[in-house]
């Protein structure tokens, strides 16, 4: 009699569902660990923010319970000598501000940070407008044969090699070159030497990109009419749009977040800009870590606000230069 044989199906072993995982798992830690490393941190202060720096001292890595906007508030309100001045603008009496300041726990106003805001967005955007201005066109004229003139190589060369000498050497003339042409101490000081600070990289990187379009499309466009100035702002800053991006990115947090020029060539407390505000904040006697959080977060918001409405823009312009390369 034949015993019928039962199929047996088969089925993934449990070992090696487990090495699938295992090695999903190991892929994904590095990637894990790094935004640890770099997001970690930045959750920390927004926590921090909405805390009270006694509670902090307490216990750094509490959660923000209870919620607490003082910080804020400290942050934006202005001094109170300022609020006085403004009053009759807010419709209200010097003693109105100062019931209401002692309402929030403010008896002697706030930072006014929002002034800084404004100054840091104002050298920001004209140190911008000034470095893609002038590097744009000199890496075009530096990248394209046909505007080849004697010595361009040495003299690429010689700005290049500017990258790798630290900021500090040029500190002190550059003091001094502030205080002959009379404008130390205002913020034309730092509209005129971020630019200067970011041509060398700005240069090479643009240069690179310039040199790469095919000089065909060049040609084309002088044969369809058009000339030097045309062909440039026409044809090839279109094409120029990824490298021109990136530069402005980069730029945009250098300047953002510089300090060190800040400091030497702006001593006046009103002309500061965020990050020699948020020095400023620190104090000499006590640590208002609450606060200083605070203006970190706030100081942050432009950065991610840009990024968030221009990341999908630059991510397809990149495309689109790659196509077209």
């Amino acid at each position: 009699m034949d015993i019928p044989k039962t199929r047996v199906e088969a089925k993934p072993s449990l070992v090696v569902n487990l090495s699938n995982s295992l090695s999903r798992v190991l892929a994904l830690l590095p990637f894990a660990i790094i935004t640890v490393i770099v997001v970690g941190p930045l959750i920390w202060v927004v926590l921090m923010s909405f805390r009270l720096t006694n509670e902090i001292f307490t216990n750094p890595y509490a959660l923000p319970i209870p919620f607490h906007v003082y910080n804020y508030l400290h942050a934006f309100v202005p001094p109170k000598e300022e609020l006085d001045s403004l009053a009759p603008t807010l419709g209200t009496t010097p003693q109105g501000i100062d019931q209401w300041l002692q309402q929030t726990n403010l008896p002697d106003g706030g930072f006014g940070f929002f002034h800084y805001i404004v100054n840091s967005v104002i050298v920001t955007t004209a140190s911008l407008l000034i470095v893609t201005t002038i590097t744009t066109m000199a890496a075009y004229v530096f990248a394209r044969q046909r505007y080849a003139f004697p010595g361009r190589g040495p003299l690429f060369i010689f700005i290049f090699l500017s990258m790798f000498f630290p900021p500090q050497i040029t500190q002190l003339s550059l003091f001094q070159l502030a205080v002959s042409y009379k404008v130390f101490n205002t913020l034309w000081s730092l509209i005129l030497v971020y630019p200067a600070m970011a041509i060398a990289l700005d240069l090479y990187l643009l240069r690179a990109f310039l040199a790469q379009i095919p000089t065909e499309i060049e040609d084309a466009s002088r044969i369809d009419g058009c000339n030097d100035w045309q062909t440039f702002w026409k044809v090839m800053l279109p094409i120029a749009k990824p490298a021109i991006s990136t530069v402005i990115i980069i730029n945009l947090l250098d300047f953002w977040n510089e300090f060190l020029y800040a400091l030497t060539l702006v001593t006046k407390p009103e002309l500061a800009t965020i990050p020699l505000a948020t020095y400023h904040w620190v104090g000499e006697v006590e640590l208002d870590v609450g606060g200083l959080a605070a203006a970190l977060v706030i100081s942050m918001l432009p950065i991610v606000i840009l990024y968030l409405m221009l990341s999908e823009q630059f991510m397809q312009s990149m495309v689109g230069g790659a196509l077209k390369g």
